[in-house]
């Protein structure tokens, strides 16, 4: 017995159907609030870093912390680094130290760039990561078109 023919049976052999049923739509509901995008609301100033084609065969934070075009000295100023993976946060790090992104600096990772930097650093602590993590960033930062993967809310 598969599929349509499990519902119909089930149906069919038990009174509480309706009840049951009702409750699992309420279920499924509670699980839908849970995973519904909110919004960020930033407490904190904080680089944004799209992560999409980076991500591939790397861990979200190998994929955010190495290689990129950016102002290095605003990037200290950042508290957090927020990995974005089509304008949702999927990663919270604290950049530790930013270094130009060579062999030298990173001799994990087969490309080098000297005209990039990427930081060494870790996953934030459990209530920032919950401030954050499977939020979208708000849509000022997710316009149409903008190719510039580096992003920062503060100026």
């Amino acid at each position: 017995v598969f599929g349509i023919d499990t519902l119909y049976f089930f149906f069919e052999t038990n009174e509480n159907y309706d009840d049951l049923f009702l409750e699992i739509l309420d279920q499924l509901e509670d699980i839908k609030g849970k995973f519904e995008k909110r919004e960020v609301e930033f407490e904190n100033n904080v680089l944004m870093i799209t992560i999409n084609t980076s991500i591939t065969n790397k861990s979200i934070y190998d994929a955010t912390r190495f290689a990129w075009k950016l102002d290095v000295q605003r990037a200290k100023r950042a508290e957090y680094i927020l990995a974005l993976e089509k304008g949702i946060v999927v990663g919270v790090f604290v950049a530790k130290a930013w270094f130009k992104a060579d062999m030298d600096n990173f001799p994990e990772f087969t490309t080098a760039n000297s005209n990039r930097f990427g930081f060494v650093g870790e996953e934030a602590n459990e209530d920032v990561q919950k401030t954050y993590i499977r939020k979208k960033i708000p849509k000022k930062f997710r316009e149409q078109g903008a190719s510039n993967p580096i992003k920062y809310n503060f100026e």
